[in-house]
């Protein structure tokens, strides 16, 4: 929602009185990278599987997977 809010605005808010446009695509390339970073914590819980250290006085799995409530909460980002 924010990204989309930015991207709209974006050349009005990075214009330039030389018509330059260094900062708009600096700019976009930001927003481009925030999204990925968004989309790799999403992909982590989406099919996702936990590994946690096996310790000899307790009996809980190794090997866990994301709850289903977890993955369609990832996917609603």
């Amino acid at each position: 929602k924010n990204l989309k809010l930015i991207m709209k605005n974006l050349p009005e808010w990075t214009c330039e009185d030389d018509h330059q446009y260094e900062r708009l695509t600096e700019s976009y390339q930001e927003v481009i990278m925030q999204m990925q970073r968004y989309l790799l914590h999403a992909m982590v819980s989406i099919g996702g599987i936990y590994f946690d250290e096996p310790r000899r006085d307790s009996e809980k799995p190794v090997i866990r997977f994301v709850s289903k409530a977890e993955q369609k909460e990832a996917l609603k980002f």
